[in-house]
């Protein structure tokens, strides 16, 4: 959506990216503005993803409109420059708070948790919300995926979107990095 041009691509500058299993990945979130390195020669990769980085990337996906209504957060300043993400986020059902009038923009997000968004954002987008129901039944510790996004992680791993951290532990409640 944001795509700057081929003269300029922010990746060429990156230094913590060379042999990273997500490199291509890395480089083309980058250059299409889907998630911003964090200094101009810095993307880090291996750090936690939080949820303003996670719901900012999927607002640069979506039709990127500017959402100048209602903020119900009260931890979401007017002024940040993620602001209407989160407030799309919100309006469209994508994200909802973690209570008390606070959406935690610095709270790094779990497996489970950026699952949803992803299933949320992608119904929004006009996607089936089909999974297979046996999708988990690989994954020795699938009995800790919370109720609320069973149907999420079932739909991320039946679509390849997500897949276990190994071959037999998907690892829902851990946190999902930058790279991921």
């Amino acid at each position: 959506r944001v795509y700057i041009g081929s003269s300029y691509r922010p990746s060429r500058r990156l230094t913590d990216i060379s042999g990273h299993w997500g490199y291509n990945a890395i480089r083309f979130a980058a250059d299409y503005g889907i998630v911003s390195p964090v200094t101009a020669s810095t993307y880090s990769p291996n750090t936690n993803a939080t949820r303003q980085v996670c719901i900012q990337s999927l607002y640069q996906m979506s039709d990127g409109q500017e959402y100048y209504s209602f903020n119900p957060f009260s931890d979401v300043s007017a002024f940040s420059s993620y602001r209407d993400a989160i407030v799309w986020g919100y309006e469209n059902n994508i994200i909802s708070g973690t209570g008390n009038g606070q959406f935690s923009p610095s709270l790094a997000v779990k497996r489970q948790d950026f699952a949803v968004m992803l299933y949320k954002f992608a119904q929004y987008r006009g996607y089936s919300p089909y999974y297979n129901n046996n999708a988990l039944n690989q994954f020795v510790d699938s009995g800790d995926v919370s109720s609320y996004a069973l149907p999420a992680m079932k739909w991320a791993v039946t679509h390849d979107i997500m897949n276990g951290r190994t071959n037999i532990r998907l690892d829902p409640t851990g946190t999902i990095s930058r790279a991921e």
